[in-house]
């Protein structure tokens, strides 16, 4: 019974973490909110993978004008080790990509 009850816990924590890893960052929804202000078109996607292909993918089968991606600083070496999703879908696009900063505080 006790090994049935530490399952039945594991279980919902996982459910859990997994709802909380699958919510799209409130960012999404303040930019999403400010496009339909200005009454542009747009769509959210959630994928998972290879993000620069999806991306890539995603504004081929939407027929994307622009591609308008969020970047963060980080060092040279932090782009070797880690690689860079922008990068490589600045690289592979056949369409315009715009960066656009963090917004400084």
């Amino acid at each position: 019974m006790g090994r049935r009850r530490f399952s039945e816990t594991y279980a919902e924590e996982m459910t859990e973490n997994a709802e909380r890893f699958t919510r799209l960052p409130d960012t999404i929804g303040l930019v999403s909110e400010h496009l339909e202000s200005a009454a542009l078109a747009h769509a959210v996607h959630e994928t998972s993978g290879d993000l620069a292909e999806a991306i890539l993918d995603a504004a081929a089968e939407f027929e994307s004008d622009t591609i308008v991606l969020g970047v963060r600083d980080r060092s040279p070496v932090g782009k070797v080790l880690f690689g860079s999703v922008v990068q490589a879908v600045i690289l592979d696009s056949d369409r315009p990509v715009m960066t656009v900063p963090p917004v400084s505080t």
